[in-house]
């Protein structure tokens, strides 16, 4: 392929013919463009992790150089790097844009695995968020195009799954006009796609379309989440969301911390344990004065995640961070319905909980307390966003989320100040650490207290446990010495020497 100056193909004007190219991550989008342009134009991503992160016009000549077209690369959803939520942002922000300046898709290529084996879940949200975003009067400007023929030897499979897709969930938007074709991997098939949207007819002759979500945003004045294809993605984000929720509550879930028993803090080897009781500070010493292989620890220590409501957890364990995992990914979920929701406060809360809970994630662990913190705050964000999305924040609600919110980013001063020591004095509380994850359980109790009463019932007495764990924080010094997930350790940094003394003056006094 011909290398070319990028700059002078990404240019679009009123009178070009413009092909939006859309789809799942990994369905082939980029390098169909490249091999329809006859050139590298945009990066291609040679596994399932996405390369195409914003949109990006590229002008492709046709092979009898007589005619010019501009394919429109654009991120899928299901992306490694965004979520769906923002891919649908970037999308509809340069649709909007292009639509303001006159400048209308010609048509559409729908990009899809032939050899996915199955189509339901995101295949089909993705499919139901297209389709939203087109409008059915537009649907007839869409060609569905099949990719990665060349992926499996039995063509009979593929046409069996090609005819899955033509009698049931593509029926009716052939139905409304849109038609199918293969791509088979070569600038020639390509061409012969391209075909389909009759690029020799003038621009005021082929009605280039306005998509219902350019119309819901220019001609009405809405808002991204107010969009019909927005509220779509809202309704499968939700739906998602509690059935994932669902399942920690219920214990059929498995979840474990770590995805590997073994973590690498600053090139030293730390065994993490995710043990199914909660031993006691003096079994903790036990656990960490007898020699053990640390295989079998992990032997048969992974379990169910438990909410907090049913969570025993009274001392020194990895038991929180068994379901740091698990409060990632609800919270990940939780800030796309908050985002989708536009709710910027709420969406605002739980990305500070989030990455509060990712640092602690990437530094391999802290003390136990700050990981039981941000689990109710999990789960509390979960009871909000479900709340919000069923009707308006109170005013002293918002107030109250805001005042969270401060709480959550102390704790994220102290993590972030926790990561600078050592692996084994960054399981060492002290003081101010101690106020500030105390300060923000009494924040997330005030939050609970301006929800209704049923949704609080549940999380009442975890939270009196955590308190009372706190209590023994601040008037015994030796429970703020954590012993999860620190065995292993051999070599000591100079925080961590500086930590033993201090443990071990505070304990002989």
């Amino acid at each position: 392929m011909v290398l070319a100056s990028r700059d002078e193909h990404r240019h679009i004007d009123e009178s070009d013919v413009v092909i939006a190219v859309m789809g799942p991550t990994g369905a082939g989008k980029s390098s169909f463009v490249n091999i329809t342009a006859g050139r590298e134009e945009v990066v291609v991503g040679y596994d399932l992790r996405s390369q195409t992160r914003t949109v990006q016009p590229v002008r492709c000549s046709h092979p009898d150089r007589r005619r010019n077209i501009v394919l429109v690369d654009t991120p899928g959803f299901d992306d490694t790097h965004l979520s769906d939520v923002q891919v649908l942002k970037i999308i509809a922000n340069w649709l909007k844009e292009t639509y303001q300046n006159n400048i209308k898709l010609s048509g559409l290529l729908y990009l899809h695995r032939i050899s996915d084996v199955r189509f339901s879940g995101t295949p089909l949200r993705n499919l139901s968020v297209f389709k939203e975003l087109c409008g059915e009067n537009n649907l007839k400007n869409v060609v569905l195009v099949t990719t990665m023929w060349d992926e499996l030897d039995d063509e009979q499979i593929c046409s069996k799954r090609e005819q899955d897709l033509l009698t049931d969930f593509w029926k009716d938007m052939i139905r409304l006009g849109s038609q199918s074709r293969r791509f088979h991997g070569t600038r020639a098939s390509a061409w012969d796609i391209m075909e389909c949207f009759d690029s020799e007819r003038p621009r005021e002759e082929s009605q280039p379309a306005s998509l219902q979500i350019q119309k819901e945003m220019v001609d009405h004045g809405l808002q991204v989440h107010e969009t019909t294809a927005a509220k779509t993605l809202l309704g499968f984000l939700l739906r998602e969301f509690k059935t994932f929720w669902g399942r920690i509550r219920t214990g059929t879930r498995r979840v474990t911390w770590r995805k590997k028993p073994f973590d690498t803090l600053r090139g030293r080897t730390v065994p993490i344990m995710p043990p199914t009781s909660i031993p006691t500070l003096s079994e903790s010493s036990l656990l960490l004065s007898s020699p053990t292989d640390s295989s079998s620890l992990f032997s048969h220590h992974s379990g169910f995640a438990p909410s907090p409501a049913e969570s025993t957890s009274t001392g020194c364990s990895a038991n929180s961070y068994h379901t740091l995992a698990a409060t990632i990914t609800g919270l990940r979920l939780a800030h796309q319905v908050a985002d989708m929701a536009g709710i910027p406060i709420l969406r605002g809360v739980i990305g500070t909980a989030l990455h509060v809970a990712q640092l602690i994630e990437a530094m391999g662990g802290t003390h136990h307390a700050i990981g039981q913190v941000m689990e109710h705050s999990g789960w509390l964000l979960k009871e909000i966003a479900q709340y919000a999305t069923q009707r308006k924040l109170p005013r002293d609600m918002t107030k109250t989320l805001k005042s969270f919110k401060k709480e959550l980013e102390s704790v994220q001063k102290v993590v972030m100040e926790l990561s600078n020591r050592g692996p084994i004095a960054r399981f060492f509380l002290h003081d101010s650490d101690v106020q500030a994850i105390t300060a923000c359980t009494l924040s997330i109790k005030a939050v609970y207290a301006k929800i209704e009463v049923k949704f609080a019932m549940d999380n009442r007495q975890a939270i009196a446990r955590l308190e009372d764990q706190l209590k023994g924080l601040h008037k015994d010094v030796r429970l703020r010495q954590c012993q999860c997930g620190i065995m292993g350790l051999h070599e000591e940094s100079q925080d961590d020497r500086e930590y033993s003394a201090v443990a071990t003056t505070s304990q002989c006094s």
